[in-house]
């Protein structure tokens, strides 16, 4: 069960990082036409002095990290740059498109993370009480056995949490008393009683 999602999961995530690409070639491409247009207003507003060649090289710059791929460092240059740039070569409304354009930009490229960070399910080590309850519930109605994969997995995200805990001699003390405990519940009201249903069936087979 585990191996069909993470074979779902992987076709989704290539489908998903293919729009990526075309959006990001498209948004890029937006952002490239408002730079060039802001260097040939710099070369028909600016005579060729110091300020020109100062401009001009601020916009090689934002132009060249541009291209090649949305990043951090990238971006960084790109509004570093920006922020040293005369307020005539660009209008408001280019800077603000190149704003709207880098946030999502940057939306975009970070899916992955943005995903991760809204889906995770770390609040899980803060009901840990629950857990019987939950396996309890889950187990007792005969069509939801198949969403215990998808609990167990949502039991994985404070692993990562509970490694960089500074409270304790060792972090591993937080991740074993936590593993024991979900193992308690999962052998008390998941294991036992499919043990119990067994032992039944086959004790009513045998007489």
């Amino acid at each position: 069960m585990l191996k069909a999602i993470e074979i779902e999961f992987r076709t989704k995530r290539y489908i998903i990082n293919q729009w990526v690409t075309l959006i990001n070639r498209y948004t890029s491409e937006i952002v490239d036409h408002i730079i060039e247009s802001g260097i040939h207003n710099c070369g028909k507003q600016f005579a060729r002095s110091q300020f020109y060649e100062d401009m001009m090289y601020l916009l090689t710059t934002i132009y060249e990290a541009h291209q090649g791929g949305h990043n951090f460092m990238r971006s960084t240059v790109m509004y570093h740059c920006f922020d040293l740039m005369n307020d005539k070569i660009f209008s408001q409304s280019q800077l603000s498109e190149i704003n709207h354009m880098g946030y999502l930009l940057e939306t975009i490229t970070n899916w992955e993370d943005i995903v991760r960070k809204s889906t995770r399910c770390r609040f899980v080590y803060w009901i840990r009480s629950l857990f019987p309850f939950i396996f309890e519930m889950v187990m007792a109605d005969s069509k939801r056995p198949n969403q215990l994969n998808y609990f167990l997995m949502a039991l994985n995200d404070p692993l990562q949490m509970l490694w960089n805990v500074k409270h304790l001699e060792q972090p591993n003390i937080a991740v074993d008393n936590y593993k024991k405990e979900i193992f308690r519940a999962f052998q008390e009201k998941v294991i036992k009683p499919i043990c119990r249903k067994v032992e039944e069936e086959i004790r009513v087979q045998i007489h």
